[in-house]
C-alpha cells in the first residue's frame, strides 16, 4: 500500500477513478494494481461523481437561477 501522506495528483487521482467507472476490473483489483488504499479510491469516485453531479444540475435553468440569488 501506499504510505501514510503519500501524494496523488489530481490528474492521477482522475486516471485512477476513470479505470474504475470503465468498469475494467473491481476496486480491489485496481487498488492491489497501483498500491492504493480501496477506501481512498471509493473516496475519490464519490467526490469525481458528486461533481460531476453538480455540473448536470448547474445546467438546470431552475438550479442555476437558485444559486445566481444567492
Amino acid at each position: 500500500m501506499v504510505g501514510k501522506g503519500t501524494y496523488r495528483t489530481k490528474e492521477e487521482k482522475a486516471r485512477i477513478v476513470m479505470e474504475v467507472l470503465s468498469n475494467s476490473s473491481t476496486i480491489a483489483e485496481i487498488s492491489r494494481k497501483l498500491n492504493v488504499t480501496s477506501s481512498a479510491v471509493y473516496e475519490w469516485r464519490n467526490d469525481f461523481i458528486s461533481v460531476g453531479a453538480a455540473a448536470i444540475n448547474i445546467a438546470d435553468p431552475s438550479v442555476r437561477n437558485s444559486f445566481q440569488e444567492k
